[in-house]
């Protein structure tokens, strides 16, 4: 979230989704960008390819819209996932509650 050659800015995010199998996905999360805390929900629809790879676009409540690329692994109880809009560097960990 910087421009080349700036410091990284503080960015953490915390939260929970459900996917109904169908390619949508439900949630909420509490996010921390540079101190300002902001709870919100969000909605994505997704696919996944036959080789558990795939992709999502992701709307939360505030407004902010972004894109990923996932991989599923470990039997379906984890997701590795980047988000792949420019000027971004966004990791995610999913696991199985």
């Amino acid at each position: 979230m910087t421009a080349a050659g700036a410091s990284p800015e503080p960015f953490a995010v915390v939260g929970h989704f459900k996917a109904d199998g169908k390619g949508n996905i439900t949630g909420s999360q509490t996010r921390n960008f540079k101190g300002k805390i902001v709870h919100e929900t969000f909605t994505e629809t997704y696919t996944v390819n036959p080789d558990c790879t795939g992709s999502s676009k992701k709307a939360t409540s505030a407004g902010i819209k972004t894109n990923w690329d996932f991989v599923i692994s470990d039997k379906g109880n984890t997701i590795l996932a980047i988000e792949t809009d420019a000027n971004n560097v966004v990791t995610i960990r999913a696991e199985r509650m």
